[in-house]
This record gives C-alpha cells, structure tokens and sequence, in this order.
C-alpha cells in the first residue's frame, strides 16, 4: 500500500517540480542580464519576486492537493486501502514542495550571479548527502511514519544552508564580476 501511494505522490512530486524549476529557469536570463549590468536594486527585486512566485505557486499546490488529492490519486487509479493510505501521508509528504520551492529559486540565483561553488555545494548536499542521511535517519530515529517526512526535512535543512551560503556570499554586498 505504502509502495503504491508512493507512486502516486512521486508523480504529483515531479509534476510540482516541474513547476517550480519553470519559474526558476525562466527568470534565471532575466537574474543573469541583472546582474551582469551590475544593477543591485533589481538583482534583488527579482530574487525576491521568484521566491515569492515560487513560494506562492507552491502553496497553491499544497493545498489543491489537501482539497483535490483523493481526486489525484483516482487519476492513477488509486482506490480502496491505498487511497485512504494515500490521503493520510500526502500532507505529510507535499509541505515539503513549499520549502523546495524555494530552494530551486535560490539554487538557480546562485548559479546565475556566479556563485557556481557555493551553487554545486548546496546542490550536492541537498540531491545526494542530506536525501540519504535524512531518508536513513529518520525511521531509526522516529520509526517508520516519519518516512514521510523525509523530503520536508531534507529540504529544509538545504533551505538553512541555502540561506546562510546567500547571507555569506553578500556579507559585503553583492561581487560583480
């Protein structure tokens, strides 16, 4: 059962992905211009808009699937057991989209400002080391319920790092190089 409305959260997971790295592309050329014509105002105003956009956006997501997520899962022909099963988790697993969200904004602000290490360090840690660390962890610490909140921790603690490698980055303003 848990296996199946994995599935399904999975596939409503990529779908939010999908949204949320759009945005992030597609202001990444207007982030990238900005900054290469060194104009700080606007630099910020945009970065603030995405995570805004993008903060909003997932929300909208979270909650048409705590309104419509019965729904979602019959488009996959979930039924019975596993929909109830499906229902229960799904809130658990999708406030992580809101977090990631943000993340997928960030990362894409460091990349185009040219801060490619610090880009690649949270990318790095957020896709491989805290996925595993917190997927491993997190039923040996709180058994195995807490599974499904695996993505929302993980994202959360790159958020953390995400901000702080920001806030670092710019404690002289931002470099233009």
């Amino acid at each position: 059962i848990g296996e199946n409305a994995y599935s399904v959260i999975g596939y409503v997971a990529s779908f939010s992905l999908a949204i949320f790295m759009g945005v992030s592309e597609g202001i990444q050329p207007v982030i990238g211009h900005t900054y290469g014509e060194k104009n700080e105002k606007d630099l910020k105003f945009y970065f603030r808009a995405s995570l805004i956009i993008n903060f909003i956006g997932s929300l909208l997501v979270y909650i048409a699937l705590l309104v419509c997520g019965a729904s979602v899962c019959k488009l996959f022909g979930v039924n019975g057991a596993t929909l109830n099963f499906a229902l229960e988790v799904m809130p658990k697993y999708s406030i992580g989209f809101i977090i990631m969200a943000l993340n997928a904004v960030i990362s894409m602000y460091l990349y185009s400002t040219k801060r490619t290490k610090e880009a690649l360090l949270l990318n790095v840690l957020r896709g491989i080391i805290f996925t595993s660390a917190v997927i491993l962890l997190m039923p040996v610490l709180f058994g195995d319920g807490a599974i499904w909140y695996a993505f929302a921790v993980y994202e959360a603690i790159s958020l953390m790092l995400a901000v702080a490698l920001v806030r670092f980055s710019e404690r002289n303003g931002i470099l233009f190089y």
